[in-house]
C-alpha cells in the first residue's frame, strides 16, 4: 500500500464515483518499491461491492482518461500502473496548479465540531470482556449445553465461545439466534 498513491486516488477529480471507488482499490493495493499493482478483478469487484463486469468498465474509464495503464498478463491478474505524474486534458482530473503526490489539504478541524446526536441505549458500548465469576458461569453453562449436544458433534471450545459471545450481548433471544449456532437458547433449556 502506498500513501501516496492513496492520497492521488482521493484528490483525483472524477465525475463517476464508482470509477473513483474502483482507482482507491487499486491504489490500495499499490506497491511503491515496484511501482505497480496486481489486484485480481474479482478481488476489486468484492472491495467496491460491484459486479466484475462494472469493474472491468471502470477501469477502462480509468484507463482512457489517463489514471491508469493496464498490462494485461495470460493467466493471471493483470498489472496496473498508476499515471501519478501526468496531468491528462480530461473532465475528470484534478486541478493543473498541484502535483498529484503533494499531501491533500485537509481542513485539520474538520471532525471537531461533529456533536452526538443519538444518545440512545442501542448505540451504548456493550462489555469487552467477562469478569471471572461470569466466565466460571460461563463455563458451566457450557459444560451442561456439551452434554446435551456432543453426541450431534459440537466440540466444547465452541459452545464455550458461543456462550462467552452470548454473555456480552443483552441475552435476548435475538442475540442468541445472531451466533447462528443451530443448538436452543441456554435460557429456554434451563442452563441459565
Amino acid at each position: 500500500m502506498s500513501v501516496k498513491a492513496l492520497g492521488w486516488a482521493w484528490d483525483a477529480d472524477l465525475n463517476d464515483p464508482l470509477a473513483k471507488l474502483v482507482l482507491l482499490a487499486v491504489a490500495d493495493h499499490y506497491n511503491e518499491s515496484m511501482q505497480q499493482a496486481w489486484p485480481s478483478v474479482n478481488r476489486l469487484s468484492k472491495m467496491c461491492g460491484c459486479s466484475r463486469a462494472t469493474t472491468l468498465r471502470k477501469l477502462k474509464l480509468l484507463e482512457e482518461n489517463g489514471f491508469v495503464k493496464r498490462q494485461r498478463r495470460f493467466n493471471k491478474s493483470n498489472i496496473y500502473v498508476l499515471i501519478l505524474t501526468s496531468q491528462p486534458d480530461t473532465p475528470y482530473h484534478t486541478d493543473t496548479s498541484n502535483t498529484p503526490l503533494e499531501v491533500s489539504q485537509c481542513d485539520p478541524n474538520l471532525y471537531n465540531n461533529l456533536t452526538i446526536i443519538n444518545k440512545s441505549e442501542k448505540f451504548k458500548p456493550q462489555r469487552k470482556t467477562l469478569s471471572d465469576k461470569q466466565k466460571a458461569f460461563a463455563e458451566q453453562v457450557a459444560q451442561k449445553m456439551f452434554a446435551a449436544y456432543k453426541p450431534e458433534g459440537f466440540y466444547y471450545k465452541h459452545i464455550l465461545a458461543d456462550v462467552e459471545r452470548f454473555f456480552l450481548t443483552k441475552q435476548s433471544a435475538s442475540d442468541w439466534q445472531e451466533i447462528g449456532n443451530g443448538m436452543d437458547n441456554p435460557k429456554d433449556r434451563g442452563w441459565m
